[in-house]
């Protein structure tokens, strides 16, 4: 692990934290089905529609998926996880995956979630730095649907 900066804002008491910049790139590079986003919000149909033009429309379509479904689901979800991997807290986990279970997701956007989480999860056993999570999260992840912003979120905490 690396030591991340020292954060000194004011309001905000962050300290020092370790950071395993490898696993995280790892994470973000992996193979496509693991480690990259299924879902695209409807963007990719627009582009190829011609429907998306210049760079502002891309960048609106992209701030509305994030500040719309992106951030408020997932973003908190792996937030959440990210912190309770830290505390060692992981029986809140099975919670968030049922939060991003419910209904208020569109059933693709949920299956595609399970899916990839259940894929990065299997990738991420044969990564050695990721050993110590799984040998505490595995139990857990077998009898939870395992959404992709927790197993995500677990994994860089």
């Amino acid at each position: 692990p690396i030591e991340g900066r020292e954060e000194r804002r004011r309001g905000s008491c962050f300290g020092r934290i370790s950071v395993n910049v490898m696993g995280l790139v790892q994470l973000c590079e992996t193979l496509p089905p693991a480690g990259g986003y299924g879902h695209t919000f409807g963007i990719e149909a627009a582009a190829r529609a011609g429907r998306i033009r210049t760079r502002s429309e891309l960048t609106g379509m992209v701030r509305a998926a994030l500040e719309g479904a992106i951030g408020p689901a997932d973003g908190v979800a792996s937030g959440i996880a990210f912190r309770s991997a830290r505390a060692g807290a992981f029986e809140a986990l099975p919670g968030v995956c049922a939060a991003l279970s419910s209904e208020r997701l569109p059933a693709e956007m949920r299956l595609a979630s399970v899916q990839m989480g259940r894929r990065l999860w299997t990738v991420s056993r044969g990564w050695g730095w990721a050993r110590s999570v799984h040998e505490q999260l595995d139990p857990l992840a077998e009898r939870t649907e395992l959404h992709h912003a927790v197993a995500f979120g677990a994994l860089v905490g």
